[in-house]
């Protein structure tokens, strides 16, 4: 009778132990990932299958190329009715965009994230431009703390203190919005919250100099010294792009001082769209590539912040298109 009374203690605290300790197999992440003060180094983890969209939605050209695109070599200029419907396109991006501000949050995985993303850009008859670009296997952009872009959604839950880029482009009715924001996790230590708010800060510089007749080089070096100034390093392989029935058109803008892009010579002209969109590192520059061909990290791990708007020139100045 003893002994059995023995078992029963034992066996009952054993399962209070495991009650209060047990995790999903998921939040396995928090063994593979390194905690480096408040915040965790993200590696990738596993990858759940492409969401399906339905056959009444339209499908961008890519997705019949074997998901490559065929932009033209030039700058299109795009004339009211394009820009309209660009315009349309940009804010059903920022729909989406506001909507997850309500949604990420610590314990949420990035899949899930992404997951509900698709749900909303399928719900107002959008096609998520990254699905299938060059085989990209999900719907939406998440890059957490030291990832500095192109993360794929995957099921390494959120932390407290993390930060997270969420990039989200829409195809509708044949062109393209894109937009780009950072958000926090709970409670992010002083230099992180001191990181985003830079990244915001140097797009609203880069954005408050276009107009008709600016060069695009000029935004490049006027980022770059706004972030020197904040002691803060732009990244120098994400650039701005053109925008319109290509996802990714000319110009390129790259986001740092540079006399070599042939673009950054081209002064800025009404009717042209683009992106602009600085990602601002805490520590250097370097970056590498991780297997699945898309996640790029800083070599050092440190955070990135970036926040991105899709931009019209207008004939006095500009238009932000995913406000």
């Amino acid at each position: 009778m003893f002994t059995r009374l023995l078992v029963f203690l034992f066996n009952f605290l054993l399962l209070i132990y495991f009650c209060e300790n047990w995790q999903p197999t998921f939040r396995r992440s928090d063994f593979i990932n390194e905690l480096r003060g408040s915040y965790y180094i993200v590696k990738p983890l596993n990858v759940s299958a492409p969401q399906y969209v339905p056959t009444h939605i339209q499908r961008p050209p890519y997705l019949f190329l074997d998901g490559t695109e065929d932009a033209p070599d030039a700058i299109l200029i795009k004339n009211s009715t394009e820009i309209d419907a660009i315009a349309t396109s940009c804010s059903i991006a920022r729909e989406v965009m506001n909507a997850l501000k309500k949604f990420i949050r610590a314990r949420t995985t990035t899949d899930q994230i992404d997951a509900y993303a698709h749900e909303l850009i399928i719900e107002k008859g959008a096609f998520p431009s990254p699905l299938m670009y060059n085989r990209y296997p999900k719907s939406i952009f998440t890059s957490v703390n030291n990832i500095i872009v192109h993360g794929i959604p995957d099921n390494r839950m959120l932390h407290n203190g993390d930060i997270i880029k969420v990039d989200i482009v829409v195809y509708y009715k044949g062109l393209h919005g894109d937009c780009s924001e950072t958000f926090h996790i709970g409670t992010v230590n002083e230099k992180g919250v001191r990181l985003v708010k830079t990244a915001r800060h140097l797009l609203e510089v880069a954005i408050e100099m276009c107009k008709p007749g600016v060069r695009f080089k000029d935004l490049g070096e006027r980022i770059e010294q706004e972030a020197k100034l904040k002691k803060v390093t732009v990244i120098p392989t994400v650039c701005g792009h053109g925008i319109g029935r290509f996802l990714n058109e000319r110009p390129a803008i790259d986001h740092y001082a540079n006399e070599e892009n042939i673009d950054h010579w081209r002064q800025m002209e009404p009717g042209m769209v683009f992106t602009i969109e600085p990602a601002i590192a805490e520590g250097r520059s370097e970056e590498k590539m991780f297997p699945d061909g898309w996640t790029c990290a800083t070599k050092d791990d440190s955070r990135v912040a970036k926040f991105g708007h899709t931009i019209v020139i207008t004939e006095n100045g500009n238009r932000i298109l995913t406000l």
